[in-house]
This record gives C-alpha cells, sequence and structure tokens, in this order.
C-alpha cells in the first residue's frame, strides 16, 4: 500500500498476501489521526507535520478508538486482528521490538504508549469483532422498539428453532394427511428411504432459509388468468394442466403439417425441434419459439409465412409457457404448504423462548437503519459515533449484510470518515451459507473506493506461487478442453461461466517473496476397482518421505472437501502411522472435553435439584460429593463467569492437558456473564452451541485433518490434499423457490420447481436457476484455490479422474503437462529433497496449550520494562478497586462480610490479590458511610449524555429524593478537568442533584452541584 493515505480503498488482497497486516497498519494509521486530533484540541493547533505525512487533512479526524470500526466475520480472525494491532503498537513503543516496516506511520512511541494505556482503560470502546456482533450491538439498542425482550438471547445454532418447529408440525395430527401428501411428493421425486420422518425433515430443512413474499400468488388467480388468457377451459389447475396439453398438441401439429408441406424452404436443423413439439420434450424446442419461423427458412427461400403460422407460434410459446409453470407449481404444492406451517410455528418458537438467530440479525438491522434518521438514531443510542471503517474478508459477505452495512458507510463517507475494505473473490467459499462474492464490486459503487492490488506472496516458495499462477489464470482454467467439458455439461451457461471465471481471476498472478523453491506433486488416478488402495498406498509413501526429512507433524496439513472424508484419512493413519498425533476439527470442540463435561453436569445438578436424572449422572461419573450447601451459596452470590472459577478452582477439576478447552470455556462464560445472563441460560448456551472450539496453537505438534472451509486463512509447510475431485455441480436436482409471474401477467410471486424446461420459460426461474450453476461452478474453482494456496514448501495433491462424472481431477488433468504410468498421471516440480527450514523440538504427547485469554483485556496487554510501568499498575490497580466496589450494596443489612465478599469477588475475576485494596475499599465506605446505608443506589450505571456518548457513574445515590453522584478518583488529584467532567455527568440528572469527588488516596471529599 503506498504511504500517501487514500479514505476510501478497497485492497484485493491474494492468498498469502499479508492483508492481516495491511488492516493492522490502517488501523494504527488511524489511531496516529486520533492521536493527532488530541493534540489538536490540547494545543489548539493542529501538528502540521503528522498531517502532511498521512495526507489526510480534510479527513474528519477519529474522535476516540470508539470512532473505529474493525469488523470481520469470524472471532478466530477478530482476535488475530487485535493481537496484531496490539503487537504493532507495542513495537512502535519499543516495548518487545523495533518493526521497520511500519516507519512510515507517523506514531512517535510516547503516543503508542499513550494509545495502549487508553485500550488499557476503555478496551469496550476497542471496536474489533465479527458483524454479527456488531449488528447485535445495533439491535440491542432497538429492542424495544421492533416489540423483542431486551433481554432476548441469540443463537447461532441454526437447527435449534427449527428442530423445535419440525418436532411440533410432525406431531401435530390436524397435519397427517397433508404431511402424507407431502411424503408421496418426495417419494415421486426419487427421494427414497426407509424413514419417512427422516426424510421430510430433511426436504424441508433445505427450504429452512427461504423468506416467504409478500405478494404469494393465491391458485384463485392463476387459474382466472389461464381462463381469460385462453377462454374458460378448466374449473381448476389440474384440469387446466390437462387443457393445455392439448392446446401444445394442436397447434404443435397445425406447425407441423406446415413444415412438412415446406420442408425443402426450410434449412436443415429445423426438423431436429418443430417435429419434437409435445408436452413430455418442451425443452428440446422451447427455446426456439421466441425465434420467429422466417429465420429458419434457407436463404434462397422465397416462401412468405402466413399470418395464422406466425400467431399459431405465438400461441404455441403460451400453452407451453402456462402448461410448465402450473405443472411445476402443482408439484411443489404440497412442499409450499409445509414450508408456510414450518414458518409459522418456527415465529411463534421464536417469541415464546425470546430468541434472535443469528442469521436474522442483519435483515433487521438493514430494515432498521435503511429508515429516514436510521443511522444517527443508531448512535445516539449506542453512544457512539463511528466514522472509520474496516471491514476484512468482503468476499464472504452477503447481500443482507451488505444492506445492513451500506447506510452506514454512506454515513460515513458524507461526513468525511473512511472505508478501507479488504477482501479476495478467489477465496469466495461460502455460497451455502449466503456469501456473495459480488457484493466485492457492489460496495466499490457504493462509496466509490479506489482499487489497489496486494500482488506480492509471502507465504509460500517460489515454486508454489509460480505453479498457482500458472493454474489460476484464466487461459489456463479455461483451456480449449476444460470448455468442451464446460459445454457438455452446462449448455447454455457456459459463455455466462467463462464470462464470470475471467471476471475474477484475470488479475491473480503474484509475485514470490518468500525464501525457498518449493515442491509440488500431483498424481491424478484413472477410475476403477483398484483406485482407492492406489491412492491411499501413494499417501503413504509420500507421508513416510516426509516424516523421514525431519518435519513435525505439526507441520503437516491435510485438506478434505467434506468431513465425511475425514474418517478415511484416521483409518490410513491407524494402519500405516499409529504413532502419529494428529487433530481433526471435531476433537477440537470443548463440548467433547472430560472436565468440560464434568463441571458443566455438576453446575447443572447444582441448579436442578429436584432433578435425580443429574443425580444419577453424578453417580455415575463419582462427581456426587461435589454438591454440598457452599455451592448452592456460591450460585446465589456469584455471576457465573465467578462460578465456574470458583468451580475450577476449589474442585481441582482442570488438567494441564486441558487448560485450551478449559480457558475457551472461561472466554465463553465470561462473555455471556457480561451480557448479564443467569448460571441456567449460561448452560443451556452451551447444550444448544456445541460447535464452540478450541483455536488449534501453532506450537501444537499434531497432524492437523480439516476441510477446506475450516482451513482458509492457516497455511502450513507441506499440505497434502488427498480428495482433490469434488464436483463442479452439487447434482442436477431441480430447485424449489418463489419466482415472479410479471411475465405472464401477474406480478406477484409463486413457490415451485426450478428446472431447465421452466428456466428455458421464464426469466424470473432463468435467473435463480443459472446463479445457482454459477456459484457452484466457481466455488469448485475457488476451492482448488484456497486448498492450492495454504501450502508454504510442499503440496501434494491426489485425485481420481473420470470423464463421465467431470470433476476439479478432470479440470487439473487438462491444465497440466502430466506424464502417465500405469494408469497414474503424474506432474512434479521443485526440489523435492527439501530440508526443513527450522529444527523443532520432539514431542511425543499432544496437549493443547493455554490460551491467551484470561478474561480481562487489561491483563491481555502487557507493557514492561518501561518508566511507564507505574503507571500501568495505578491502572490497573484503579481497575480493580473500581471492581470491587461496584459489587457492594447497603452494608447495613445482616449477613456476610460486605467488603470482604466484593474484594474477594473482583479478585476472582483480575486475577490477583492485593490487600491494600481491601484497606482502599475500607476506607471509602468509612468515609462515605452515608451513601452505603440506602437501598436505592446503582453501581456502575451506564448513561448516554446530550452528545451521544455513554458515560460509566461509579455509584449513584437517591437520599430524601436528591440523588448523589459518587465519582472515586484513584489517581492524581486534577480539580479542574475533575470538577468539569462531574458537572457534565449532573446535566443528566434531575436539578438539584449533588455529586462527590472522593479522592480514595487522601480521603478528601469535593461537592459539585
Amino acid at each position: 500500500m503506498k504511504n500517501s493515505f487514500i479514505s476510501k480503498l478497497s485492497i484485493e488482497s491474494s492468498a498469502g498476501s499479508g492483508k492481516t497486516y495491511q488492516l493492522a497498519k490502517r488501523y494504527i494509521t488511524l489511531l496516529s489521526l486520533y492521536m493527532n486530533y488530541l493534540k489538536k484540541n490540547l494545543e489548539g493547533k493542529s501538528n502540521l507535520c503528522l498531517l502532511k505525512c498521512a495526507g489526510a487533512a480534510d479527513l474528519n479526524y477519529p474522535d476516540g478508538i470508539s470512532s473505529i470500526a474493525a469488523i470481520t466475520f469470524t472471532n478466530k480472525a477478530a482476535a488475530e486482528m487485535k493481537d496484531r494491532i496490539l503487537t504493532f503498537l507495542k513495537r512502535i513503543a519499543e516495548i518487545n521490538e523495533k518493526d521497520r516496516s511500519l516507519s512510515d506511520i507517523p506514531l512517535a512511541k510516547k503516543d503508542a504508549i499513550l494509545l495502549l494505556i487508553d485500550i488499557i482503560k476503555n478496551s469496550s470502546d476497542f471496536n474489533v469483532t465479527t458483524i454479527d456482533s456488531f449488528m447485535n450491538k445495533i439491535l440491542g439498542a432497538f429492542a424495544i422498539d421492533l416489540g423483542i425482550c431486551p433481554d432476548y438471547e441469540i443463537t447461532f445454532d441454526n437447527d435449534l428453532v427449527f428442530n423445535k418447529a419440525f418436532i411440533e408440525l410432525f406431531l401435530d395430527k390436524t397435519n397427517h394427511d397433508s404431511l402424507l401428501e407431502y411424503l408421496k411428493d418426495l417419494l415421486n421425486r426419487s427421494k427414497g428411504g426407509m424413514n419417512g420422518e427422516k426424510l421430510i425433515k430433511d426436504s424441508l430443512s433445505d427450504y429452512r432459509y427461504l423468506d416467504i413474499p409478500k405478494d404469494i400468488l393465491e391458485e384463485d388467480e392463476l387459474l382466472q388468468l389461464v381462463n381469460k388468457k385462453f377462454g374458460k377451459i378448466s374449473n381448476n389447475l389440474v384440469e387446466a394442466v390437462d387443457e393445455l396439453k392439448k392446446g401444445i398438441i394442436s397447434s404443435g401439429e397445425i406447425l407441423n403439417n406446415f413444415y412438412q408441406n415446406n420442408i425443402k424452404l426450410f434449412n436443415s436443423n429445423t426438423s431436429r425441434w418443430i417435429e419434437k413439439i409435445s408436452p413430455i420434450a418442451t425443452e428440446h424446442f422451447v427455446e426456439k419459439l421466441e425465434t420467429p419461423l422466417a429465420n429458419f427458412l434457407k436463404k434462397s427461400s422465397k416462401l412468405e409465412i402466413p399470418e395464422e403460422i406466425t400467431n399459431t407460434q405465438a400461441i404455441l410459446l403460451e400453452y407451453c409457457r402456462f402448461y410448465e409453470i402450473i405443472k411445476h407449481y402443482l408439484e411443489s404444492r404440497s412442499t409450499f404448504i409445509q414450508i408456510n406451517k414450518l414458518k409459522n410455528v418456527e415465529d411463534r418458537i421464536r417469541k415464546s423462548l425470546n430468541i434472535i438467530e443469528g442469521k436474522n440479525i442483519s435483515k433487521i438491522v438493514s430494515n432498521l437503519l435503511s429508515k429516514e434518521n436510521g443511522v444517527t438514531s443508531a448512535f445516539c443510542r449506542l453512544g457512539e459515533h463511528i466514522s472509520h471503517y474496516l471491514i476484512d474478508e468482503f468476499q464472504d459477505t452477503s447481500q443482507i449484510q451488505l444492506d445492513s452495512m451500506k447506510e452506514l458507510l454512506e454515513n460515513s463517507v458524507s461526513e468525511g470518515g473512511t472505508v478501507f475494505v479488504v477482501g479476495d473473490k478467489k477465496q469466495a467459499i461460502y455460497a451455502w451459507r449466503g456469501g456473495d462474492y459480488t457484493v466485492f464490486d457492489k460496495v466499490k459503487e457504493i462509496v466509490d473506493l479506489k482499487t489497489e492490488e496486494l500482488k506480492e506472496n509471502f507465504r509460500s516458495a517460489k515454486e508454489i506461487v509460480n505453479f498457482n499462477n500458472s493454474l489460476f489464470n484464466p487461459d489456463t482454467l479455461l483451456n480449449n478442453e476444460n470448455i468442451q467439458h464446460i459445454k457438455k455439461y452446462f449448455n447454455d451457461y457456459t459463455e455466462m461461466l467463462i464470462s464470470e471465471v475471467n471476471k475474477i481471476y484475470q488479475n491473480s498472478e503474484q509475485i514470490a517473496k518468500a525464501q525457498g523453491d518449493g515442491y509440488i506433486e500431483v498424481k491424478l488416478l484413472k477410475t476403477d476397482e483398484d483406485t482407492d488402495e492406489k491412492l491411499k498406498e501413494n499417501f503413504k509413501n509420500d507421508m513416510e518421505y516426509i516424516l523421514s526429512k525431519g518435519y513435525d507433524l505439526s507441520d503437516i496439513l491435510i485438506l478434505v472437501r467434506s468431513k465425511k472424508d475425514i474418517p478415511d484419512i484416521i483409518r490410513w493413519f491407524d494402519q500405516y502411522f499409529p504413532d502419529c498425533n494428529f487433530i481433526t476439527e471435531d476433537s477440537l470442540l470443548i463440548f467433547t472435553n472430560n472436565d468440560i463435561k464434568n463441571i458443566l453436569l455438576i453446575a447443572s445438578a447444582a441448579i436442578n435439584p429436584e432433578d435425580e436424572a443429574y443425580r444419577d449422572a453424578l453417580a455415575e461419573a463419582d462427581l456426587v460429593k461435589y454438591l454440598d450447601s457452599e455451592i448452592e451459596e456460591k450460585i446465589r452470590k456469584l455471576t457465573p463467569y465467578e462460578f465456574f472459577i470458583y468451580l475450577l478452582s476449589r474442585y481441582n477439576l482442570q488438567s494441564e492437558q486441558n487448560t485450551g478447552y478449559i480457558e475457551k470455556f472461561l472466554e465463553e462464560v465470561n462473555t455471556l456473564s457480561l451480557t448479564g445472563k443467569s448460571l441456567r441460560k449460561v448452560l443451556k448456551h452451551f447444550n444448544e452451541n456445541k460447535e464452540i472450539s478450541v483455536t488449534v496453537s501453532e506450537n501444537l505438534n499434531a497432524i492437523r485433518i480439516m476441510t477446506i472451509h475450516k482451513a482458509k486463512g492457516l497455511e502450513s509447510p507441506v499440505v497434502f490434499i488427498p480428495f482433490y475431485d469434488w464436483k463442479f455441480q452439487s447434482s442436477n436436482s431441480p430447485i424449489y423457490d418463489y419466482v415472479n409471474l410479471k411475465e405472464i401477467g401477474l406480478d406477484k410471486e409463486i413457490f415451485c420447481k426450478i428446472d431447465m424446461k421452466l428456466s428455458n420459460l421464464l426469466k424470473s426461474a432463468r435467473d435463480i436457476y443459472y446463479e445457482k450453476k454459477k456459484r457452484e461452478f466457481i466455488e469448485a474453482i475457488n476451492l482448488m484455490y484456497v486448498a492450492n494456496t495454504r501450502a508454504k514448501e510442499i503440496l501434494f495433491i491426489y485425485g481420481k479422474v473420470n470423464d463421465s462424472r467431470f470433476s476439479v481431477a478432470d479440470f487439473l488433468k487438462n491444465m497440466l503437462q502430466l506424464h502417465e504410468n500405469d494408469g497414474l498421471y503424474i506432474f512434479k516440480s521443485g526440489n523435492r529433497d527439501l530440508i526443513p527450514k527450522s529444527e523443532k523440538e520432539d514431542s511425543s504427547e499432544i496437549s493443547i496449550p493455554k490460551s491467551s485469554f484470561n478474561g480481562d483485556i487489561r491483563r491481555f496487554i502487557k507493557i514492561a520494562n518501561l518508566s511507564y510501568g507505574e503507571k500501568v499498575n495505578e491502572i490497573m490497580m484503579g481497575n480493580f478497586f473500581h471492581l470491587a466496589m461496584s459489587y457492594i450494596g447497603n452494608i447495613s443489612r445482616n449477613g456476610v462480610d460486605p467488603l470482604k465478599d466484593a474484594y474477594e469477588r473482583a479478585a476472582l475475576q483480575v486475577g490477583f490479590h492485593d490487600s491494600s485494596i481491601l484497606e482502599m475499599m475500607e476506607k471509602t465506605v468509612s468515609d462515605l458511610r452515608d451513601f452505603f446505608e440506602l437501598d436505592t443506589f446503582w453501581n456502575e450505571k451506564e448513561f448516554v449524555n446530550r452528545d451521544g456518548k455513554i458515560i460509566r457513574l461509579d455509584r449513584i445515590v437517591k437520599k430524601d429524593d436528591i440523588f448523589f453522584i459518587l465519582d472515586y478518583k484513584t489517581g492524581e488529584k486534577n480539580l479542574g478537568t475533575h470538577k468539569k467532567q462531574l458537572k457534565n455527568y449532573l446535566s443528566i440528572f434531575p436539578k438539584g442533584s449533588k455529586g462527590i469527588i472522593y479522592y480514595v488516596n487522601s480521603g478528601e471529599q469535593l461537592y459539585v452541584d
């Protein structure tokens, strides 16, 4: 990226080109502008040198870290971005090491330290988050307006509501006849199976994400249109199909007779379609019906086509169109009935459980922000104003997510803010969950982004980069042999697919920047009865060679297209490499960890003492001894996070092997605790979200076996892809969706089956059908690209070629210069005898290392060996004090020592003890005792002031109808600033309210009116 600052910028970042680095660097640059903003306000003038260097004199500067939002799509990516930003700041501050690559960012060492302290103090303003979390934050501000209970639960379990709704639908006796009709239709579609319930459930699951349009066509309306168009031909749609069939046959006979009488005057290809006119074979001729018959005459022919024949051709087209529409609708009617019922039940379940599904948040927020003053209202309620956006992985954005961001981005640009998006359409592999790579181009039009490309690859060795350069360019991907394959399997979509591949891969070439040459070996086997054994044998030999060269297990990544392929790989290891440790996606799920199961079981039994099933389970696991009166007391007093910390520390369930699982579990619990979730709701969350997993550490000495989707963003010295033969299309089965009938005179939607026949007759159907084919084809190629570009040094590819099924292996075979040996096509490039770049300490044991999370970002940032160390220590102590004071209620009530109890709770959460804090608390409460013996009080209460800023007050007390605001100060006395701050707080309270500044170290009290 160039040194000059571009306020509206889109970065096209190919694999290994350092996009996270660019995002973090951009964020740091914005922070440098924020520091300039501070200096401008403090000094009354701007730092002109800083402005000139940044090239951002006309910008609306960030006025705090809260005005910058960095958005990505996964928690893992958000954590990586946070880590990179903090690392860069520490390097500029020279805490760990200098980084010359950051020298063009005009940020002084002292300023970097101040920014780190700012982030420590205001961690909630550090907006580096997922798009779902960001949208949920906005949704929460409008919950009451939308008729949603503010304590709603958000779930990303896509099956939760569906499963509950299906059970209710299936058990509804009034729906049994309708379900049987649906089952018959499924069986007629060749949907076989012995389990009717499973068959229905799997089918309905395919349509769960379809939105029911507002203007659904009623059967009567369609019947009226048919009768109006062709005369009253029927009383219902079933009869209409029969009558339209007769019309097709009679019109076809007229056309065919005319053709036969003038056969010598027509060119030869006319007979290929006109003689086949029938309701059974419409796909063979329908595309010709819109072409005037005169176009099929020989050039020398002087025949005039009679008006009667021209009219007959037009009538035939209408007969065919209505025939297919009604036929497809009737075939889909039972499906629509069940989908409609399912949607209604799902809506009722969501309301009764007070649940919002993650997949719906962006849609709701989009509708909110698109209203007049929607963005302004959202920022006002949030108490922050975001003007600067950085968005990662934009190719994975859905259209609805773009719609929800559109208003925010436009508002930012209109106010002089900045927009920075990063993505790579070649790595768009999430179409199945709504990802739409075309939005990466659409966003550039919305906010007029300038585009830059990152052409350097810092990940892979030269040979790997050159290999992928040679494959992933339009000339190679679309060579003559591959185009012939595309034509054979995609027919009319060929030109569209060629155009799309050209647009995505036209500038894919990269420049290798990593050291070393690299090695690639491709082995494609002809499909026969011995193929699987040959593939396994080749994999075994290559794996033995890699291990013999000294590569660690952690250097090896095995990629598969689908999770169903992982068991085969595991069996190979059991057979050939029983001593090799490996991990899979499922082995990292925290719910599979025994310690996690134990503490969840104990907690469940503790809050459900009447449930014998829990006690039986505790007895079986020898955990009954853990239930006592103390645990019941802790449940009443502690937050869920504190409770599980207590549980782990008291019963020592945490083992060294499972530390990472425990830390991930606590991270999730802490997040839920901060949103006010009860212990019961936390337990429910874990029961309903069993896909929460531990992040794989780079130091874990085990081979990783992963799907390509899960491995996106990862890299490895050695990559094996054993089953490189996924198809370009899932199947030829029809699609069931809503199509618009505007073309035939009704601007309404109809649910029906969409196949080749209907797509030839109805443009709205064709658009849906083409889009599905296009996305499947593009995603198949993109999966090739993502898989190939994970390798740093060595890449092994194995596949099965079979012209009859046309997989990516066949595609690859046409793109390489292969030599054949006994049914095996082989390609080699580079030096096989590479030496590993680093020797690592061998370890035969697998342990998930302790994660960096500790429940508080203030401890995540370590600033050591600095003159600023004391300052940081003061902040840590101050935060400890404020947290402990927030747990103190009315001290005059009987019971446990309230101060000691509050201190212990805070110490448990921050992770250390300091008796001086307890002494400070005792002195504070003693000096301000009148304000701690009342029932009407609020601790750490948040308000939005007139400027839209969120302010957090230490303690508010209502005494004799007067509000008193207590503000504890643990640092140095700054009377002017502190009085101004407290007066600002008082401005949001009724007249007559009073403020008290209490300096903890000296005990001085200052009253402010």
